[in-house]
């Protein structure tokens, strides 16, 4: 029996690898083990170098657009094309959004990963928000299997667009990083000391909360924040978040340690040596830096809201995250609170663990199949 020619949607695997383009990279690579799939992935320009390493078993199809209305056409007029030319069997859109004409005789997975659009929309990209808004009503319609990495998600879904939970499979993101050989060198080039500061991960834009969170970091008094120093670490985002201007306005320059996005090996090394993950953003479709974090055995404080308390389980301590004070009330009692500190660290592994990019392959290679095989 010839092996399933499975079509991927791979745009964001021309960057480096982040959120959405983890998630791919990591399934993929699961997937690639299966002897029944053969994977090709399509972009518009070229892959980004790491990627192309860890995926040494999958055919890569690349454009050489450079600009965002371009790799949008692309998407929409070239991708269809190579899909019928390469004979591909299923195509999975990994990233909210279904090229308009793809063939009917290719049947259709469509991976939704939150619905920020509809949810938070003021801390989207205009573009992005209209582009989501308008594309993804379309592509729900066009999917014959639909999946979210939450049950949050799945219930956003449903409720937005009328489709049955049941008709959504939850497919969540893992982590690999505590296999990582950790960095630790990470710690004395910033100045700081093991188990002595606090974390933030992720892109640096509106919706990660990063204005209350130092606002409520700055509420701390002085000799709290000398022994406890905030570390933000990731790519710099959109929307105006100034990280540098707003520590300096707050009067933090001393405190807070901005490293930019960090490799695997380095940012292995700040999770390990951290205090704890603050993450109090206020939406995710799912937030793997919180199953990053407790799969170090590092404990949480993160958002009441959406996905977070699903996924956080219980190694975390939920705070509203439009409040900087009940943000500054979180990072204090984790602080302080040395009982509650040491049950939350105990389960957080455990409780990482429970996500694992093979056990998600595995269902996602199982709808495939099902999917073929009817």
């Amino acid at each position: 029996m010839s092996k399933i020619k499975v079509g991927i949607e791979a745009k964001s695997l021309s960057d480096a690898p982040a959120g959405i383009g983890r998630y791919v990279t990591e399934l993929c690579r699961n997937l690639t083990d299966d002897p029944d799939l053969f994977l090709v992935l399509y972009s518009p320009s070229a892959f980004n170098p790491e990627v192309v390493d860890k995926l040494d078993k999958v055919r890569f199809v690349a454009g050489s657009v450079k600009n965002p209305v371009g790799k949008q056409l692309w998407m929409e007029f070239v991708l269809p094309f190579l899909l019928k030319r390469d004979e591909i069997d299923i195509f999975w859109a990994p990233a909210h959004r279904m090229p308009y004409f793809v063939s009917s005789k290719i049947p259709k997975i469509l991976t939704v990963h939150d619905l920020c659009w509809k949810i938070v929309p003021e801390t989207m990209k205009k573009t992005t928000r209209l582009l989501d808004s308008y594309k993804m009503p379309n592509a729900l319609s066009k999917a014959d299997i639909i999946t979210a990495p939450s049950k949050s998600t799945a219930e956003n879904i449903a409720q937005t667009f009328g489709i049955s939970k049941n008709e959504i499979d939850i497919i969540p993101p893992a982590s690999n990083l505590h296999n990582v050989e950790t960095d630790d060198t990470i710690i004395p080039e910033y100045g700081l000391e093991r188990k002595k500061y606090i974390v933030f991960v992720g892109t640096l834009e509106p919706r990660k909360n990063l204005k209350r969170l130092l606002k409520a970091y700055s509420l701390l008094d002085n000799s709290v924040k000398n022994n406890y120093k905030l570390v933000i670490a990731g790519a710099d985002g959109w929307g105006g978040v100034k990280v540098a201007d707003m520590v300096s306005q707050l009067d933090l320059t001393e405190y807070v340690i901005i490293t930019g996005q960090l490799g695997d090996e380095m940012l292995a090394g700040i999770y390990a040596n951290s205090y704890f993950l603050a993450l109090p953003s206020l939406y995710e479709g799912f937030g793997i830096p919180i199953v990053e974090a407790m799969s170090f055995g590092i404990p949480v404080l993160t958002s009441e809201v959406s996905s977070m308390p699903e996924v956080a389980g219980d190694s975390a301590l939920f705070v509203d995250p439009f409040d900087e004070y009940s943000i500054y009330n979180g990072i204090l009692e984790l602080i302080d609170n040395k009982v509650l500190y040491e049950k939350l660290a105990a389960g957080a592994a455990e409780t990482a663990s429970v996500f694992s990019w093979q056990k998600s392959s595995d269902k996602l290679a199982h709808l495939i199949k099902t999917k073929i095989n009817k």
